[in-house]
């Protein structure tokens, strides 16, 4: 009896379906499927599951000569619910492929929306300068904002998509299949250089974005040199965002995967029960943003909105956390 007969066999003893089965096993049902009629051969990892999970031997399912007579009288085990899922070295593998490859994606779009108030800018820079009449200048520039925003907004959500099948991993507990931890820790450490780079040369920009304002500012400059210099700052803080966005991802990814800083099993159960209040903030700080951008078109200063509110929700969050850990 070949192993694949055997797979069925326990399979419809166990009353499980094939889609059930894959399931349980974390791989597609064409995988089941292909199992069964003999066209490819489970990998090792994926043997000690089936032992496991129909509490049979890996004699009986790799050894010919035993048959149906060696399985013990009853159904086989059901698999434990409450178990952690295993992660194997193929889902690691792909979710960290996902993230390099949308990692750019979702800088980019960052960045536009940093930078999308620019060209509002640019344009009432020039109408205060005398080269376009300010009415035209604010409808065109304020669509061009609105058509900047939309786009990075649609690339966000398709992205977020693609990367909704991995939110398991920032809010459940599950263990890495045997040698998936060593190959992660290598990929971290060759991608630490490249993040301490890109952070420092962020923080840089951040530092020289303020600089041209200011300048400004000491030099008594005029207004339409001014807007102009926003669009400057905006600039340099968009690419500070970017550039660290871009490695940023896929560190995060990283921890993810290896559950360490805020990836923890006890972050993610902290992280449950502060689920509400993330939302409720985040929600409040854009509402304030929006109202306060809109209601004084100072887009190239609101912006400072989002630093202050990501230092007081760090704060809310620890005094939270404490609190909630003493519980």
């Amino acid at each position: 009896m070949i192993l694949a007969e055997k797979i069925a066999l326990l399979r419809r003893r166990c009353g499980l379906s094939q889609e059930e089965l894959a399931d349980r096993m974390q791989v597609s049902r064409q995988s089941v499927s292909k199992w069964e009629s003999g066209t490819s051969i489970p990998d090792l990892e994926k043997i000690l599951r089936l032992s496991a999970l129909f509490g049979v031997s890996t004699d009986f399912l790799l050894k010919d000569e035993l048959d149906e007579r060696a399985l013990p009288d009853g159904p086989g085990p059901d698999a434990d619910p409450d178990a952690p899922r295993t992660l194997t070295a193929e889902e690691a593998d792909a979710c960290l492929t996902l993230y390099e490859s949308v990692s750019g994606r979702i800088a980019a779009a960052v960045a536009a929306l940093i930078l999308s108030p620019a060209p509002f800018l640019a344009l009432m820079s020039g109408a205060q300068a005398g080269q376009a009449r300010e009415d035209l200048a604010a409808g065109v520039g304020f669509s061009v904002l609105l058509v900047i925003v939309a786009a990075a907004v649609a690339v966000l959500v398709l992205t977020g998509m693609q990367l909704a099948r991995y939110e398991y991993l920032e809010k459940e507990p599950f263990q890495l299949a045997y040698g998936v931890e060593g190959v992660l820790l290598r990929r971290k450490e060759e991608l630490e250089p490249a993040f301490r780079v890109s952070v420092t040369i962020g923080v840089v920009l951040f530092i020289l974005s303020l600089a041209p304002i200011l300048l400004a500012a000491g030099l008594g400059a005029s207004d339409p040199v001014v807007l102009g210099l926003l669009c400057l700052l905006l600039a340099l803080v968009a690419l500070g965002v970017a550039i660290i966005l871009r490695v940023g991802l896929v560190c995060g990814c990283l921890n993810k995967l290896l559950q360490r800083g805020d990836y923890t099993p006890e972050n993610k159960r902290l992280e449950k029960r502060l689920e509400p209040f993330t939302g409720a903030y985040w929600c409040a700080v854009t509402a304030g943003y929006l109202l306060w951008s809109f209601l004084s078109m100072r887009w190239g200063f609101t912006w400072l909105v989002w630093p202050v509110a990501a230092v007081a929700y760090a704060a809310l969050r620890a005094v939270l956390q404490g609190v909630l850990s003493r519980r």
